[in-house]
């Protein structure tokens, strides 16, 4: 299964036992014998691997080919693709000699190359314990995949070596071996059980070696749980002890800063610090002006929105301490809550506005109304409502009769600055006119009979010829009694009887023409078609009416 994968790690796993020779182990045995008579010594050196399992697979996880083995050796190669993949095997070990076997030490090379791309772990055993005659014990084996790794395709080949030796007849625990148990999950790290060895009353116990927790430093082994310092020797006693993993917090918090809200004049800052000891101390800064202790309270209120430069240094219970400022995103965040708590101001400031409008402004200038003044401000930024301007270059006039002229309606225009008078606004007058010609004089009537007043004489000279009546009365005399049908001879004078002295009194009847000849005459121009001004005084200011 899965062969269609890419393989991403090739593990080789092999356990190879490098033992003491059965002739050396004898030897060794047979210097601590005081062997007298005939006493035979029989014995055998016989340890070695009886079984590996098949395996049993975690997510992707395969064999590449079947584990095998053969005496102290055995191989296993697992293919792992992924993060999660694991395979775990159980190597089964047994005595089957006469001599009981101490597990001296477990040699690796674990510290090779490819080490980070999986992780190898072993449990079941303990080192510095007895492997008796006749007896078999299981080491626990497990390959997974790194998940912290990120690299490409990689192969690690893991080498074990159990490294027994003659027991020399000692028991599991004799009176002087004790077991030490390092254990390092009481304190929050990661089981270390394979560290586990026998030591002999007297003999210093091994403190060199290490634990792991995640986020803490390592400090050292102490008897007591609760130790903030490590122990720095320890000689082992008449009974087992029990060594407990002492880790420090060294990694300061990490926080991350937010806005959590606004008002109009102030923003306040909220900290969401990750820290397994703890935060003992929030100190907030603005405008680099210095910390201020907090407490252990992870919310603050400035009254200013710089959001930029304000700070949080946290403080955890170890006494690491570190700086925070507001991401980006956060920042963005934060100007957002910021203009929507501004904004809100600002539309409430519009729906008062707009109260003020309908309930003050609407009695105080009604629609329609008229604001005058000498500031060219409009109204609507004092008062609110639309304001137009009105009467441009006009004067005002109330509603209403004056006796002359009914100003019936407000909005009604009239008027013109200047006037030209016309002939009927002219008041009535007079022109002198001297006229310049002749004036001819006719009359036509009927003749008349002078009264008789006394004798007189009359002479003059004739200056016709003729006889008819025409020159008679060329002469003036057609009805003067006594010339009728006469001759009259040019160039002669007459004399007429004498009367005596006396008056005459002629009535005319009839009626008197006359003709005037001669050149018109035009009566002397006055006036011109020039307007005149009926301004009154006035004074200029702004109107404004108001239209909504």
């Amino acid at each position: 299964m899965h062969r269609s994968k890419r393989k991403r790690n090739l593990i080789i796993f092999s356990l190879v036992g490098v033992l003491l020779c059965m002739a050396i182990g004898y030897a060794a045995f047979q210097t601590q014998l005081k062997v007298t008579g005939s006493s035979t010594v029989t014995s055998n050196w016989d340890i070695e691997i009886t079984n590996v399992t098949a395996g049993t697979p975690t997510g992707s996880a395969e064999n590449a080919v079947a584990p095998s083995y053969d005496k102290l050796w055995a191989s296993m190669e697992a293919n792992l693709y992924d993060k999660g993949d694991a395979m775990e095997y159980d190597v089964t070990i047994e005595n089957k000699g006469t001599l009981d076997a101490k597990l001296n030490d477990i040699i690796t090379n674990l510290d090779n190359s490819n080490n980070e791309a999986v992780l190898i772990t072993f449990s079941g055993y303990t080192k510095g314990e007895v492997l008796k005659a006749q007896t078999s014990k299981v080491v626990h084996v497990k390959i997974e995949y790194n998940p912290e790794y990120e690299g490409g395709e990689t192969s690690s080949e893991v080498e074990i070596n159990f490294d027994y030796g003659q027991n020399n007849n000692e028991t599991n625990n004799p009176d002087n071996t004790y077991l030490v148990k390092y254990d390092c999950t009481t304190n929050g790290g990661e089981d270390c059980t394979n560290n586990n060895e026998y030591f002999s009353t007297g003999n210093n116990v091994d403190l060199n070696k290490t634990g792991y927790k995640k986020d803490f430093t390592f400090i050292g082994w102490n008897t007591n749980k609760d130790a903030q310092e490590k122990l720095d020797s320890l000689i082992m006693e008449n009974n087992d002890i029990t060594l407990y993993a002492i880790f420090k917090d060294t990694t300061p918090p990490i926080c991350t800063l937010k806005v959590k809200e606004a008002t109009i004049n102030t923003v306040t800052i909220e900290a969401t610090c990750e820290d397994v000891s703890g935060i003992s101390k929030y100190e907030y800064s603005i405008n680099n002006n210095g910390y201020i202790d907090n407490n252990n309270n992870k919310t603050y209120t400035f009254a200013s929105f710089d959001l930029s430069t304000i700070k949080l240094k946290a403080t955890d219970g170890a006494g690491n301490s570190a700086e925070f400022t507001l991401t980006e995103e956060e920042l963005q965040n934060g100007y957002q809550i910021i203009y929507d708590v501004l904004n809100k101001e600002y539309e409430d400031a519009l729906d008062k506005k707009e109260k003020y409008e309908k309930e003050f402004l609407n009695k105080t200038y009604p629609i329609g109304s008229i604001y005058i003044s000498t500031s060219s401000t409009n109204p609507s930024s004092l008062f609110g409502g639309t304001w137009a301007a009105y009467a441009q270059g006009r004067t005002l006039i109330g509603v209403g009769s004056n006796g002359e002229t009914n100003y019936a309606s407000a909005g009604l225009t009239g008027g013109t600055e200047n006037v030209t008078l016309a002939t009927t606004n002219i008041p009535s007058h007079s022109h002198t006119v001297t006229p310049v010609g002749t004036v001819k004089s006719t009359f036509s009537g009927r003749s008349g009979t002078t009264s008789s007043s006394g004798t007189h004489t009359h002479s003059g000279e004739y200056v016709d010829t003729k006889t008819s009546p025409a020159a008679d009365n060329n002469l003036g005399l057609a009805q003067v009694a006594g010339f009728k049908d006469r001759v009259i001879v040019s160039g002669r004078s007459m004399t007429a009887p004498s009367s005596g002295a006396h008056t005459h009194t002629y009535t005319a009847s009839g009626t008197v023409s006359s003709r005037f000849t001669g050149s018109s005459t035009t009566s002397s121009s006055a006036g011109s078609t020039t307007s005149f001004n009926v301004m009154n005084p006035y004074i200029v200011t702004y109107i404004w009416k108001r239209t909504g």
